[in-house]
């Protein structure tokens, strides 16, 4: 797949962390890869995604090498700030980081109601009980 005339891609490497660095914009950015499509595919529905359908991506987004403390969502993510300007926030320091998946899960985070939001914040970190039949 060719990439938009708007990311003109001068080098690319792969970690051993699985994260990939490129160098565009003059600048160096750094994504995994399959996150921004995933979140994609949840942006391109045309319709405000779930909790459980982004509550998996949070916690990939938190399992990242640079992510531990909630990376560039951390305001959101991390201390519950779920207004409207905290996500814009969020998607503009994202975008100053270089953090490309970042800015995707921001991009999802901002179509979802405050409410949802905070659910994610509060669910992030909890794990499924094996032994409950609830969802």
């Amino acid at each position: 797949m060719a990439e938009s005339p708007e990311l003109q891609l001068t080098q690319e490497k792969q970690y051993p962390c699985g994260c990939v660095y490129v160098e565009a914009f003059g600048r160096l950015l750094f994504y995994q890869p399959g996150f921004r499509r995933r979140c994609a595919f949840l942006l391109e529905r045309g319709t405000k995604p779930e909790c459980p359908d982004v509550l998996p991506l949070v916690r990939e987004y938190y399992s990242q090498w640079k992510n531990g403390a909630g990376g560039s969502l951390h305001v959101v993510l991390d201390d519950g700030n779920v207004d409207d300007c905290f996500v814009d926030g969020a998607i503009g320091y994202a975008l100053s980081m270089g953090d490309i998946d970042g800015m995707a899960l921001a991009s999802v985070l901002r179509m979802m109601s405050k409410t949802q939001r905070l659910k994610l914040a509060t669910d992030r970190g909890k794990r499924a009980d094996p032994g409950s039949s609830s969802g």
